[in-house]
């Protein structure tokens, strides 16, 4: 059985900011909507080839360095890269897959939210059980 795939946008910058999102379908709108405030204009945005990335880009009035898979190069002008994004990507999978054992679709939002919330190291256990708990007492 082949499993339904739902595209699911990622996107973090240098300082450790994360931005995440499901999409309905990878489109330069849709894109456009998510990112749109989350980045500044004339800002490198690193990106693999895909023709939506391309109108998103000059919607959002940034630099895009695009890294193409296929011609095995990595880093662009020695510091573009789409390492991050892959590497949380990957984590991402393997929780939902292996730790989670798949998740339903109408709830994937809640477990980005979840992840990033898991992501991020700069919260306590405290803090992190706060969180949690003044969500489920407002949900």
């Amino acid at each position: 059985m082949r499993l339904k795939q739902v595209p699911v946008l990622v996107a973090c910058d240098r300082q450790g900011n994360l931005t995440d999102a499901v999409l309905t379908r990878v489109s330069g709108d849709e894109l456009y909507r998510h990112l749109n405030g989350c980045i500044k204009p004339e800002t490198p945005l690193c990106a693999d080839a895909h023709l939506a990335h391309e109108l998103v880009s000059k919607r959002l009035k940034v630099v895009l360095k695009e890294i193409v898979s296929s011609s095995k190069i990595a880093v662009l002008e020695g510091v573009f890269h789409i390492q991050h994004v892959n590497g949380y990507h990957s984590t991402l999978k393997r929780w939902i897959n292996c730790t989670l054992c798949g998740v339903a679709t109408k709830n994937l939002t809640k477990y980005l939210g979840w992840r990033r919330i898991l992501s991020d190291d700069s919260l306590s256990k405290a803090t992190f059980i706060e969180r949690i708990a003044g969500y489920w007492a407002l949900n």
